[in-house]
């Protein structure tokens, strides 16, 4: 079978894309036309040196983002969210093994727990309304994060930041430009 160029060409750069993405799905991208994601939060979350011996310890943080609108025309009807944005699904989060470490997720993994309230995971999805031109809106959620495994092991491993335990998360946001649906999203990893 002999296809064309154009097709061709289209046909190797989803093979790129999703060879790239590990296989997984092929995200939005940031930014996307005049919508873009710039997350706020540190890389690192807090784990105290001596939380095994000195029982529980705050394991809380802020996932933070702007929500900008780079463009010259308002954005309405935006929304922004954070969880896992290949699944769809707000408020819940990548989940990952690390051994020699064994989370409380089936399969021995772990997760980012949302902390959503008395609005539990809908507090994942939050309508923005409208995005002045030139502006941004910012994005504020309560997260928790393991500082144990189930045996009672630091997920730190020890002094080397290269075996500690990392999790990642996505936020993503949806605008409507004039009638031209927008979506972005940022992955990043704790």
């Amino acid at each position: 079978m002999i296809i064309g160029r154009g097709k061709f060409i289209a046909a190797l750069t989803l093979v790129l894309a999703v060879f790239l993405s590990g296989g997984g799905a092929v995200f939005a991208g940031n930014p996307d036309g005049a919508l873009r994601i710039e997350v706020t939060t540190a890389y690192n979350f807090i784990v105290r040196s001596n939380v095994e011996s000195q029982g529980p310890a705050v394991r809380s943080a802020l996932i933070s983002a702007r929500i900008w609108n780079d463009g010259v025309t308002d954005l309405t009807g935006a929304y922004a969210y954070v969880g896992n944005y290949s699944a769809g699904t707000p408020g819940i989060y990548p989940s990952r093994a690390h051994p020699p470490l064994v989370g409380p997720l089936p399969g021995g993994e772990f997760a980012i727990t949302h902390e959503g309230g008395s609005v539990g995971l809908s507090d994942a999805s939050r309508f923005l309304g409208t995005i002045p031109a030139g502006g941004y809106v910012p994005v504020y959620w309560l997260v928790s994060y393991p500082q144990l495994d189930v045996n009672g092991n630091s997920v730190t491993l020890g002094s080397k930041p290269d075996d500690d335990l990392f999790l990642f998360y996505d936020v993503w946001a949806t605008a409507d430009d004039g009638g031209t649906p927008l979506e972005a999203d940022v992955t990043r990893r704790a």
